[in-house]
């Protein structure tokens, strides 16, 4: 058997992650990319003749994958030592990697779709495919190598995954539909959502004006605003509550400055807010922002 040091890179890092309006949508691009990345590193971790090098042999990442509480966020670059009797048999064992990677990104859409209903809004299951199929890029470069050559062998199996990623395949979007809006958050793919701001689309699925507001709450979405399926599952997806927003950092000095007679009064007048899905809740950072653990978001008082 010969030994490859391989090197499998998740994309895009840059678009996935840049693309967002709100600290949620920032904050799930990168969790995405960890997930797919752990799904990599777990399907690798289940075969013979391979060691991890990173993400740590030491971290849990088949827990992870599975949806597991996150031990560390993972970079998008898996890299291993794999033992393969030819590079075919190492062929096949990568593109297993990638399919564990594939597989992930579809459970957590499909979840998010199914989670909150999203087809009775008009969000077609066709489309939703079609716009996910679309979102990955990965690539993958393996260099045979013996134990006492690492320092080398790294070298050139970096030049040869860089020259990897500047020879992508430019394809064409899946979803290519003509004279639609394109999602806000980066313009790149058709909106899904148009039945949440556009009346007359609403009146033709029979959604009530109750119904829209709901959904348009839960994705935390404007009038201007439209999304495609990327940008419903940054706001849907993941434990985001562990997540701090923006708004909760900002509020804190002068939260720290209230008595706790005040703060409770704030807790007790935000809760109906958060039963009814207008703010979030705030579980992160080891409980520093339990004495009003919401998200802060206060011009949801202003419409009441």
């Amino acid at each position: 058997m010969t030994d490859y040091l391989v090197a499998i890179s998740v994309g895009p890092v840059q678009s996935l992650i840049e693309a967002g309006r709100r600290s949620q949508d920032l904050w799930c691009g990168s969790w995405l990319l960890s997930q797919v990345a752990s799904a990599i590193a777990a399907e690798l971790d289940g075969k013979p003749h391979c060691s991890r090098i990173f993400p740590s042999p030491h971290l849990n990442v088949s827990e992870q994958a599975e949806g597991g509480e996150p031990e560390a966020n993972i970079a998008n670059v898996v890299r291993a030592v794999v033992s393969a009797n030819n590079e075919e048999a190492l062929k096949q064992q990568i593109a297993r990697a990638k399919q564990a990677a594939t597989s992930k990104l579809g459970a957590i859409f499909s979840d998010v779709l199914d989670r909150e209903n999203l087809r009775e809004v008009g969000i077609e299951p066709e489309y939703w495919a079609q716009q996910q199929n679309d979102i990955l890029e990965m690539f993958a470069a393996w260099v045979a190598f013996k134990p006492d050559d690492y320092q080398s062998a790294s070298q050139r199996l970096g030049e040869l995954l860089h020259a990897r990623k500047r020879t992508r395949d430019f394809l064409p979007m899946q979803d290519n539909r003509s004279g639609l809006h394109k999602s806000t958050l980066d313009g790149a793919n058709n909106a899904l959502t148009h039945a949440l701001t556009n009346k007359t689309v609403a009146e033709k699925l029979n959604l009530s004006l109750n119904e829209v507001e709901r959904k348009k709450r839960i994705l935390g979405l404007t009038d201007e605003e439209s999304l495609d399926a990327l940008g419903i599952v940054k706001r849907l997806a993941g434990k985001h509550e562990q997540f701090t927003p923006f708004s909760r950092v900002v509020v804190d000095p002068w939260l720290q400055s209230l008595s706790d007679d005040h703060l409770q009064r704030l807790n007790d007048l935000y809760k109906p807010f958060y039963e009814a899905k207008r703010v979030t809740a705030v579980k992160g950072n080891q409980g520093y922002y339990q004495k009003l653990p919401y998200d802060g978001e206060w011009r949801c008082f202003l419409n009441h």
